[in-house]
C-alpha cells in the first residue's frame, strides 16, 4: 500500500505544502510551485502563468506538445510586434493579444487555453470580441471549477501536470533577464519592424484548414474588423481545425533571439 504524500518544507522556496510528483510517480523535494521552476523563470513562463489565470484545471492545456504550440504563438506574437523609434523612445509598431475564439469566460463554459482555440489579433479586435460567444468553436467546457485567479495557483497545479523541465529542454528557455540599455544608444535602422495587421491576418488564418481571406475579396473591410469576425464567427477560418501542414514562425530554440 502506497504512503500517503503529506504536506512538507519545500527545499526551494521554505514554505510547508504539498510536494510536485516526479515522472516516475515518486514525490519531489519542491512543492508543486517552484517543480520547473526554470519554466516559470523564464519570459514565456512569466506570460504563461499570468495568460492561463482565467483558466481552470478543466481548461488548461492539453498536455506538453500543447504548451509547445502556444510558445509558437508567443514568439510569433512577440516577433510581429516590432519597434519604432521617436522622441527618443522605443514604442510598440503593432499591439497584438492572443485571444481565444471561444472565450476564456464564457456565460457556463469556459474557453480552453489550447492552441487551435488562440489566435494572434490586433489588440483593437480582441477588445471589439471580448466574451461575445455566438459561434461554439468547439473549444468549450462546461464546468462548475473555478478559474485559478492568481500566477501562483497556476503555477502550483501546472507543477503536478506538465513535465515543465522536459519543456525547458526542448524550447531551450532561459531565465528572463531584462535588458536595460539606453534608447540613445539604438539605431532605429536596426529596430525590427515586426508585421502590419493585414500581413498578420494572412498568416493567422492559413494557420487553419481552408482558412484564407476569400470571404472579404468583394468587401471594403479593414483588418481589425476581418480579425474580429474570425474571431467571433470563425469567418475566414475554413474547417476551423489546425492545418498540420502550415510551418508559420519556425520553432526555435529562445536563445536564438
Amino acid at each position: 500500500m502506497s504512503k500517503a504524500v503529506t504536506p512538507r518544507k519545500c527545499s526551494e522556496c521554505g514554505k510547508r505544502r504539498m510536494p510536485a510528483k516526479r515522472s516516475n510517480g515518486k514525490a519531489s523535494t519542491k512543492c508543486k510551485e517552484c517543480f520547473g521552476g526554470q519554466f516559470w523563470l523564464s519570459e514565456f513562463g512569466r506570460w504563461f502563468a499570468e495568460a492561463a489565470k482565467r483558466q481552470s484545471p478543466a481548461s488548461m492545456p492539453i498536455d506538453e506538445n500543447d504548451i509547445e504550440g502556444i510558445h509558437a504563438l508567443w514568439k510569433e506574437r512577440k516577433e510581429a510586434t516590432g519597434f519604432t523609434k521617436g522622441d527618443g523612445q522605443l514604442k510598440p509598431a503593432y499591439e497584438y493579444h492572443i485571444s481565444h475564439r471561444d472565450p476564456a469566460k464564457g456565460d457556463g463554459f469556459q474557453g480552453r487555453f489550447t492552441t487551435a482555440n488562440l489566435i494572434i489579433a490586433t489588440a483593437k479586435a480582441n477588445k471589439m470580441a471580448y466574451n461575445d460567444e455566438p459561434i461554439d468553436h468547439g473549444f468549450r467546457v462546461y464546468t462548475d471549477k473555478k478559474p485559478f485567479g492568481t500566477a501562483a495557483k497556476v503555477r502550483e497545479w501546472c507543477g503536478g501536470q506538465y513535465d515543465l523541465t522536459g519543456i525547458v529542454r526542448d524550447l531551450g528557455l532561459k531565465k528572463y533577464v531584462s535588458k536595460k540599455k539606453s534608447n540613445a544608444d539604438i539605431n532605429p535602422d536596426f529596430l525590427p519592424q515586426g508585421k502590419p495587421p493585414q500581413t498578420m491576418l494572412e498568416q493567422q488564418l492559413r494557420r487553419f484548414k481552408g482558412g484564407s481571406t476569400d470571404p472579404w475579396r468583394h468587401t471594403i473591410s479593414n483588418a481589425n474588423d476581418s480579425f474580429t469576425s474570425a474571431l467571433v464567427y470563425g469567418i475566414g477560418l475554413g474547417s476551423g481545425e489546425l492545418d498540420e501542414s502550415y510551418e508559420g514562425t519556425k520553432e526555435r530554440r529562445e536563445e536564438d533571439f
